[in-house]
């Protein structure tokens, strides 16, 4: 059986403009959850006799569907999303499984981003420059974070991997297929000082970060 999948959609104060050339989606979705089965931000069966039923639904119900993995898995293991961005993300971290079950009960996140055609960043965020704990906390209330943020240039089929403990943003007009663990844990460390301000996680982000 082929279940074809309507995505959930993430609406954003970033978002950009390439989801409404894929989908009926309104403007201010950045990102579209092709394939889910997280937790309210599932994925939905378009076919068949399931039609209108939640991926996670399907997943726990009907795990005979998915064979041997759906033995072994208490969530769906696998979580893929189409991101459009009109602004730079904020810096992030994401935590490992060990971390994010321990504080959230839920699974850390391991990600990986492969870069679209219409892709219009040229660089992304993946690492910052410091050497410790001390040393980020100086930089952080010195304000000067973002001289040591590490930015690579990136292109059409680039595959960057994001590891959990790794600094990280993609930026702005970047499109990209994420490819991920099914998590929605992420940990702000700083966010350009916009207004209006959103809140930062920078104690759980020091406590992630693999120096």
């Amino acid at each position: 059986m082929i279940l074809f999948l309507n995505p959930y959609f993430e609406k954003k104060v970033w978002a950009g403009n390439e989801l409404n050339n894929i989908y009926d989606c309104p403007d201010d979705c950045g990102e579209a959850w092709i394939v889910s089965g997280y937790h309210k931000k599932s994925s939905v069966i378009a076919n068949g006799k399931f039609k209108g039923q939640t991926l996670r639904h399907i997943w726990r119900k009907h795990p005979e569907l998915f064979g041997e993995i759906a033995k072994n898995e208490k969530e769906f293991p696998i979580l893929l999303k189409l991101i459009s961005a009109n602004e730079d993300l904020s810096i992030q971290v994401h935590p490992h499984d060990e971390y994010a079950l321990r504080k959230h009960n839920a699974l850390g996140k391991y990600e990986c981003w492969y870069v679209l055609a219409e892709n219009e960043a040229e660089t992304t965020t993946i690492g910052i420059n410091v050497n410790n704990a001390m040393e980020l906390k100086e930089i952080i209330n010195q304000g000067i974070i973002e001289s040591f943020l590490e930015n690579k240039k990136i292109q059409k089929d680039d595959l960057i991997i994001v590891e959990p403990g790794c600094v990280h943003a993609l930026h702005k007009g970047s499109f990209v297929l994420e490819i991920q663990e099914s998590s929605d844990i992420t940990y702000r460390l700083y966010d350009y000082n916009r207004k209006p301000s959103r809140e930062l996680h920078i104690e759980d982000s020091i406590n992630v970060i693999k120096f």
